[in-house]
């Protein structure tokens, strides 16, 4: 029998009487459910909440959505310049690059394609640019060389003794934003967003062919509980608490409140990546100000 909080948590919530969208149809309180509120999370839900006959709830254990390394990143919408040929990351990075443009577009996100300047300033830099344009012609990214006649025209303030590739897709999002929307679409297609209510364990119901069992916890609430036919973990870096291994790498960010006029490139350095890290990067950001990420590990 459910306790009262279960009971609360699984029945409490608005039901709108969908059929499940698998053809195990089981028993379970949703087909579908999310953990972590993040970017990456908001997205997913979304985008299962948009399945006919689906039931999706969010789980997010802070008060609101977004509140962790989504509110923190550098907001910089990737080529792909840095993943390997053949590999998934590079797919889904190319892939998703141009969703998200086109997403932002037709629902007015602030987003911009500022361009990227990858600079060199040692021949050892610059032959590492090379490769990397060599690289990007593999895989289908644009790139292009400034001279520096034209780099002094663009952004006198720029010095690059190596040379400068550049990359004309690279672009930045305003992060919040874009979880903003991706928050309320979600709600809008039918799915549940639950905050302030942390994932405490998982269990497979009959080895997984029954579902899944979450147990969560309320701050000072008792524990309840739901059952789902799919979990999928969007937790961040609270996922790899699930993981063997969590690969973590110093660096320090810095925010320049004002830099005088806005810049339109996004420079950063072509020092060879060591340990997950690409070298220091000076990032663009909407409202005027720029974030300077000092050996930090960065796609």
């Amino acid at each position: 029998m459910r306790s009262r909080a279960a009971a609360t948590l699984a029945n409490g919530l608005p039901r709108r009487g969908r059929q499940f969208s698998t053809s195990r149809r089981l028993n379970a309180d949703f087909t579908h459910a999310v953990i972590g509120a993040g970017v990456v999370g908001l997205a997913v839900a979304r985008q299962l909440a948009g399945r006919q006959g689906a039931s999706t709830i969010l789980l997010e254990r802070h008060g609101a959505v977004g509140t962790e390394t989504s509110s923190r990143n550098s907001e910089v919408i990737h080529a792909g310049l840095y993943y390997g040929t053949d590999t998934l990351k590079t797919t889904l990075c190319l892939k998703g690059r141009e969703l998200l443009y086109s997403l932002c577009q037709k629902h007015n996100i602030p987003h911009r394609r500022t361009g990227k300047w990858i600079l060199a300033q040692n021949e050892q830099q610059w032959d590492e640019c090379l490769k990397l344009h060599s690289h990007a012609k593999n895989i289908g990214v644009p790139t292009r060389f400034v001279s520096s006649e034209e780099a002094a025209r663009r952004e006198p303030d720029v010095q690059a003794l190596g040379g400068i590739v550049e990359s004309p897709t690279t672009g930045i999002v305003d992060s919040h934003a874009l979880m903003t929307y991706l928050h309320g679409d979600f709600e809008d297609r039918g799915g549940d967003c639950i905050v302030q209510t942390a994932v405490t364990d998982i269990q497979p119901v009959n080895g997984g062919k029954g579902g899944y069992r979450i147990y969560t916890g309320s701050g000072g609430a008792s524990e309840a509980s739901i059952t789902t036919e799919t979990v999928i973990n969007c937790a961040g870096l609270e996922a790899c608490r699930k993981t063997p291994e969590n690969l973590l790498c110093e660096g320090d960010i810095f925010l320049l409140l004002s830099i005088g006029p806005e810049t339109e490139y996004t420079p950063i350095s072509s020092a060879k990546p060591r340990a997950g890290r690409t070298g220091n990067a000076f990032n663009v950001r909407h409202g005027g100000t720029c974030t300077l990420w000092a050996g930090c590990g960065m796609g």
